[in-house]
């Protein structure tokens, strides 16, 4: 845990916890900025982040690039709420060392990528198996759920979920195929996954399956 002032995002305080997994010393962050210290990734996902804390007052668990000491990066579930102490408005972090199972996650998906490439052949019963894989190595965690993205949002992922292209979206629904990639990108955010594979298998994992294919008919025998 950290406490960061929001104004100017120095560090005001860490606890025992934050010094033993980032190897810092408590002296050696205190008074630094976030950014100098390298908490919340770097670039554009820092000043996202920073911009979302500022204006909601919270920022729901996300995935971060946490440097330490040494050098070494570690991956991280980041949650933060704006606070007040002493009158004064501050940050309130807390980061969860999520590295093995990133690092098992990274794997698994590796593994399903190249299936990915056409996904009309990534069949039910290969999703059933990664979704067994991802339970039984721990991947899964209780964050956005399908009820946090808006309806037009369920619609589009849904339909990414049964492998349509952002071309054949468009035209289901209607609308402009960079209507259909901003729905995309918004559930990005909101779900915290990055690949397009990731996002159909977290998709499916939680009901939204693809649509079985249609079972040849078999010819009756005729008698004589």
């Amino acid at each position: 845990m950290a406490i960061i002032a929001l104004e100017g995002m120095r560090l005001l305080d860490v606890n025992d916890a934050f010094t033993a997994a980032t190897g810092w010393r408590r002296e050696e962050v205190i008074g630094h900025t976030e950014a100098e210290i390298g908490l919340w990734g770097s670039g554009s996902l820092r000043d996202e982040l920073t911009q979302q804390v500022r204006q909601t007052g919270r920022l729901r668990p996300t995935d971060v690039q946490c440097r330490m000491k040494d050098g070494r990066t570690g991956d991280y579930l980041l949650s933060a709420e704006t606070v007040a102490i002493n009158d004064r408005r501050c940050v309130l972090t807390v980061m969860l060392d999520i590295t093995e199972r990133k690092r098992t996650e990274a794997d698994l998906l590796v593994a399903i990528e190249a299936v990915m490439q056409d996904t009309s052949s990534f069949g039910q019963k290969i999703v059933e198996k990664l979704a067994s894989l991802t339970r039984h190595g721990k991947l899964e965690n209780p964050g956005p759920g399908i009820s946090d993205l808006t309806p037009r949002a369920r619609d589009v992922l849904g339909l990414v979920a049964q492998g349509l292209s952002d071309d054949e979206i468009a035209k289901r629904i209607g609308v402009s195929r960079n209507t259909v990639r901003n729905h995309v990108a918004a559930i990005y955010r909101t779900i915290g996954v990055r690949k397009r594979s990731a996002l159909v298998v977290w998709a499916r994992e939680r009901g939204l399956a693809a649509p079985e294919k249609a079972k040849p008919k078999q010819r009756r025998a005729r008698t004589g």
